[in-house]
């Protein structure tokens, strides 16, 4: 991923060494597809509903795996 990419990935600790939580990557665009794939995100249905239950880590994997998604469609986020 690009550090200019628009998705708010935070890289960094806080001061206090926390990591700051991730903005979800819906960009107001949801379709499902044949796939169960969001047209707008690239998220699987699944990883949309249990986002807020995600940790840390397992939404930087989702948004990883979105932007694969994305690229394999075509499509760049």
């Amino acid at each position: 991923m690009s550090d200019d990419s628009n998705l708010a990935i935070n890289k960094g600790a806080t001061r206090q060494g926390a990591m700051r939580p991730i903005k979800s990557p819906c960009i107001g665009v949801c379709a499902l597809n044949i796939e169960n794939v969001c047209e707008g995100c690239y998220r699987t249905a699944d990883e949309i509903t249990a986002w807020v239950r995600l940790t840390h880590e397992q939404q930087v994997e989702v948004v990883t795996l979105s932007w694969h998604r994305a690229r394999a469609s075509g499509k760049m986020l």
